[in-house]
């Protein structure tokens, strides 16, 4: 039987997280955000990915999100910001914010949460129609 705490944590997350990007020289960028149940907090995700299908998850265990962002200028990017708000009762998890190209680690990123309640992102270069993924966790409460 789900408890009220559930019920809720279901309904905040159907709403993805709030994304807002920027970028100094306000180019076009396209912005998906994905969400997957990890069941065990171990990070490995249970469920695929999804974009629009409902989470059905549980105290205890972990959100997974991707978010893709594509350049689709033909201009170099510098600074892009990305920000993104914590669902309601749950806790971002510490050291889980990375960002690949491809398969490679990008370490042109610099990441920090605020009070736990938002990631903030910045790319310090997005090359013309480059796409850089960035992964994060969360921990429902």
């Amino acid at each position: 039987m789900f408890s009220l705490k559930t019920l809720l944590m279901t309904l905040f997350l159907l709403s993805l997280a709030y994304l807002q990007a920027t970028a100094s020289e306000n180019q076009p960028l396209i912005i998906q955000l994905q969400q997957a149940v990890d069941t065990h907090c171990d990070d490995v995700i249970d469920t695929p990915y999804s974009a629009n299908q409902p989470l059905s998850i549980l105290p205890n265990q972990c959100v997974m999100y991707k978010i893709i962002v594509k350049n689709t200028s033909t201009k170099d990017l510098n600074e892009v910001a990305i920000k993104g708000n914590i669902p309601p009762y749950t806790t971002l998890r510490d050291n889980r914010i990375s960002a690949y190209k491809g398969t490679e680690l990008q370490t042109n990123i610099i990441s920090h949460d605020l009070d736990s309640a938002q990631i903030n992102v910045k790319l310090t270069k997005l090359s013309s129609f480059q796409t850089v993924t960035i992964f994060y966790s969360v921990y429902v409460n």
